[in-house]
C-alpha cells in the first residue's frame, strides 16, 4: 500500500521543518492519552470503592483488583515512556521512528486501560452521562489524531528496514 507520507515524512530529501512539525504534533498527542489512562485508572478506583455487587464493594473482588493493578501499570509505563520522549525531543534527540512509537504505544494503551475500566463500570459505562462513555469515545479517536497509528507502524517499520539495509517491501523511494 503505497502513502502519500513516504514522500513528505520519510523520504530522504524531506525538508528537515516538516519532519520536526511532525515530532512536535505527534509529543503533543501522546501527553494526552497518558493523562487520560492515568486519570481514569485513579477514577475507576473510586468508583470500585463506591459500586456494590452482590452486597458488597466491587474492590473486594479479587478481579477488580486485578485489573486496578494493571491499569495503574500501564498508565505508569505509559508515562514513563512519554517523559523519556519529551526530554528527547527538548534535547533534540527524538527521531521520526520513536515518535511514531509513542504515538501508536500510547493511544494504544489509552484505549486498553479505558476499555477495561468501562468493563468495570458495567452499564453505566455506555451512558453518556458518565465520564467513562465520553472517554470512550475519545480515546478511539486519540488513535487517528496526528496520523493514524497503522501509519505509524509504517514508519516505524521503514525506520527498521534502513537500519537493516534494505527497503520494505512494496516501497519505492
Amino acid at each position: 500500500m503505497a502513502l502519500a507520507v513516504e514522500s513528505e515524512i520519510e523520504s530522504e530529501q524531506a525538508p528537515y521543518d516538516l519532519l520536526q512539525l511532525t515530532r512536535l504534533r505527534r509529543g503533543g498527542t501522546v501527553r494526552r492519552p497518558t493523562a487520560r489512562a492515568r486519570g481514569r485508572a485513579g477514577g475507576l478506583a473510586t468508583h470500585t470503592r463506591r459500586r456494590t455487587a452482590s452486597g458488597a464493594p466491587l474492590i473486594e473482588l479479587q478481579n477488580t483488583r486485578f485489573e486496578l493493578a494493571e491499569c495503574a501499570t500501564l498508565a505508569h509505563a505509559g508515562r514513563v515512556f512519554a517523559d523519556s520522549c519529551v526530554e528527547r525531543h527538548l534535547r533534540g534527540e527524538l527521531d521520526a521512528a520513536t515518535a511514531a512509537m509513542t504515538k501508536w504505544w500510547l493511544t494504544d494503551v489509552q484505549c486498553q486501560v479505558i476499555d477495561r475500566c468501562l468493563q468495570l463500570f458495567g452499564g453505566y459505562g455506555y451512558m453518556r452521562e458518565y465520564p467513562i462513555a465520553r472517554m470512550y469515545a475519545d480515546a478511539r479517536a486519540q488513535r487517528i489524531y496526528g496520523g493514524t497509528n497503522e501509519l505509524m507502524k509504517e514508519i516505524i517499520t521503514r525506520s527498521l528496514s534502513r537500519a537493516a539495509g534494505r527497503a520494505p517491501i512494496g516501497w519505492n523511494p
